[in-house]
């Protein structure tokens, strides 16, 4: 039952000012007003939902899980005509590397994944990215399966999912900070960077993405100034780098633990198979400007993964292609239905499934007085002798003049 949203405050006002009465009638009204499906559709709420953080798994070893993703555009550089830069970074270590491309597309995604990474350190075991088309497409889904690669996308419109190589996206700053004089000379910058990133202090491991890659100290420039210690024999060697990986991981669980608790999250339970749904729309499907709906039309979810849920468009004519969308993408469409539209039960005079809002069936329904379970207690007055005198007693005219002959006696003692 689909209303105009004007006849939401026709119905609000028939409950706030109890011009008819029906069983269950405030659980009817937050229904219909929550239900409305053209509200759900324009209207965006203040405090949305957000899902609760969850902890990632933590590779076993370097270099078995890298996150790669695309940085773009940028002023064509020369003479290479660069515009774009590939981040890879492998998860455990937070080692990085920054590829200068010419462009975005698959090919020249497989193509440097594997000259700069894969020949250089080793194949990772699994890729995770977001899903854009140079990291679907069939050129680079073949690459991953030719050397036995696992690949895992992230959820759309979501890219928390591959957080740790968007937050060095961030590295671009110092980029533009190095190249101020010479903006077409950026990717001699990118180097620098990557440089000063992999030799300098991670904050949640506790150490240099080189140290824990290659199982020693970077030579930073201004280690030649000052003479170094010899290097440990290799089996000290060996034990140091173990337990500086048992203290690695315990400090990232650490601090996804303390992510946790900082960020928080005001997701109530999810949602289960068989809900229906909205989809956030992204500004870029927002074809009608300021007018146009903030949310989709309606969808079922059919399968949930964690914070991740598949769903379908609902109805008979809807086609059967399944989406992959984030908690936070979502908002829940609860239906239109009033108590009287799922109840067996009978209301007043009319039959089954009808409502009766006559006036002697209003009139029928009594309301139970609200009386009051407080005891009065006797008024206590303040006293100005509390061992005899008392405000409105009897005795507060002898209480004064006991109090005045006390005082004459105890100054002709005196």
């Amino acid at each position: 039952m689909n209303a105009p949203p004007y006849q939401h405050e026709q119905f609000l006002a028939i409950y706030l000012f109890h011009e008819i009465k029906w069983p269950f009638m405030s659980e009817d009204v937050v229904t219909y007003v929550r239900g409305c499906a053209a509200c759900q559709r324009h209207k965006r709420p203040k405090h949305p939902d957000k899902a609760e953080l969850q902890k990632t798994d933590i590779p076993a070893a370097p270099l078995a899980r890298i996150q790669v993703d695309f940085v773009a555009p940028f002023q064509p550089s020369v003479p290479d005509q660069f515009r774009y830069i590939l981040g890879v970074q492998d998860v455990l270590t937070r080692y990085a590397i920054r590829i200068p491309t010419a462009d975005a597309t698959a090919e020249t995604a497989a193509k440097a994944l594997l000259e700069h990474w894969v020949m250089v350190f080793d194949i990772p075991v699994t890729i995770q990215s977001d899903r854009g088309s140079h990291f679907t497409g069939t050129m680079f889904w073949e690459m991953c399966s030719a050397i036995g690669i696992r690949q895992a996308l992230s959820s759309p419109n979501h890219a928390q999912s591959n957080g740790q190589v968007e937050r060095q996206n961030q590295l671009i700053d110092n980029v533009r900070c190095v190249c101020d004089n010479n903006p077409a000379a950026w990717p001699e910058a990118v180097h620098s960077v990557q440089y000063a990133h992999n030799t300098s202090k991670n904050a949640t491991t506790g150490c240099c993405p080189y140290e824990l890659l290659f199982h020693q100290h970077p030579n930073r420039p201004e280690q030649f100034a000052v003479p170094q210690p010899t290097g440990q024999r290799p089996s000290r060697a060996v034990e140091r780098m173990d337990r500086v990986f048992r203290r690695v991981k315990r400090r990232i669980s650490d601090a996804q633990d303390a992510r946790r608790v900082r960020v928080g999250g005001k997701a109530r339970c999810g949602y289960a198979v068989g809900d229906t749904v909205r989809i956030k729309l992204q500004p870029a499907q927002r074809t009608k400007g300021k007018l146009h709906a903030h949310k989709s039309e309606l969808y079922t979810v059919v399968h949930r993964t964690r914070n991740t849920y598949l769903v379908k468009p609902c109805g008979p004519n809807a086609l059967t292609r399944t989406l992959q969308r984030h908690y936070n993408e979502l908002e829940a469409a609860p239906p239109q239905r009033l108590s009287w539209e799922h109840s067996s039960s009978t209301y007043g005079t009319g039959t089954e499934g009808e409502l009766d809002v006559s006036p002697s069936a209003a009139a029928q329904e009594t309301t139970p007085i609200r009386k009051s379970g407080r005891v009065r207690r006797p008024t206590k007055f303040l006293a100005v002798n509390p061992r005899r005198v008392r405000y409105g007693s009897s005795s507060a005219c002898s209480g004064a003049e006991a109090d005045a002959s006390d005082d004459d006696e105890s100054a002709g003692e005196v």
